[in-house]
């Protein structure tokens, strides 16, 4: 195996000032990693698995429930919980992690000019479902990229939620790239790589909400500063990075309608 590729999904219902973020949207981010990183990567999270289970107890490695206190997290002091996730952060390998990206809502068909039931069928999924189509498009973009760099045969895993922990989709599409041919999905919580695409999900929403934020407090701030020292590249896709104090909702609207302008003419 020359590379693991692992899904996380993210989104946001929150209504913005932002004419191109949809309230209603999914995100899928695929994220590529050959096996050598692979490891370094790993051995830096269960590092801080380890510390997590010492400092606060078995508590998942889920990034949106550390920020937020959500969960068990909800009894650690916010202080705490920040440092972790600036810790986390800031000793992060020095390694660039490719990671392909799809956003879709409902609205997307039409904004875009499609009509769903005209397009080619995503095998097992549903064309007409936007959560599908989001990921079906993230694992297109990401089988490309394995296949273009040869690191093949990869593995493809999701964070469970379409289908149950344990699963496995068979696809055609993955015939010659995987050696089951299948997604496999798996919890979050028993896969370290499911973990870290977790954390690339989570950067990229947060760069999102925070880019058309109307009142940035400290601690976006303090994430936004933090999530500087992650080597995650967003491929496909325009991430609105800068000095915090300067990005503003009509900057976002600006660089992604230049971005889809570039990409579709």
């Amino acid at each position: 195996m020359k590379a693991i590729v692992a899904f996380d999904d993210t989104g946001s219902d929150h209504l913005t000032a932002s004419r191109t973020l949809e309230r209603n949207r999914k995100t899928y981010v695929a994220v590529v990693m050959r096996t050598k990183h692979a490891r370094r990567l790993s051995d830096h999270f269960k590092r801080m698995q380890t510390r997590i289970k010492k400092e606060f107890g078995s508590f998942e490695l889920h990034f949106v429930d550390i920020v937020n206190g959500n969960g068990d997290w909800k009894e650690v002091d916010f202080e705490s919980r920040i440092k972790l996730f600036e810790d986390i952060c800031s000793t992060f390998p020095n390694i660039e992690v490719p990671c392909f990206v799809q956003t879709w809502s409902p609205n997307h068909y039409e904004k875009n000019k499609m009509v769903p039931e005209n397009l080619p069928d995503f095998e097992v999924f549903d064309k007409t479902n936007y959560e599908h189509f989001a990921f079906y498009v993230s694992l297109l973009k990401s089988v490309k990229y394995v296949c273009s760099e040869k690191w093949v045969p990869a593995k493809f895993i999701c964070d469970e939620g379409m289908r149950k922990a344990g699963s496995k989709i068979e696809m055609k599409l993955l015939q010659n790239i995987t050696k089951s041919s299948a997604i496999h999905f798996e919890s979050s919580s028993e896969n370290v790589y499911l973990q870290i695409a977790d954390l690339a999900a989570y950067i990229y929403n947060r760069h999102q909400n925070f880019a058309v934020k109307e009142n940035k407090g400290p601690i976006d701030k303090r994430i936004i500063i933090a999530a500087q020292n992650l080597g995650f590249k967003y491929s496909d896709t325009e991430v609105v990075t800068g000095q915090p104090d300067d990005i503003d909702v009509e900057l976002y609207d600006f660089v992604t309608t230049m971005k889809h302008s570039s990409v579709h003419g």
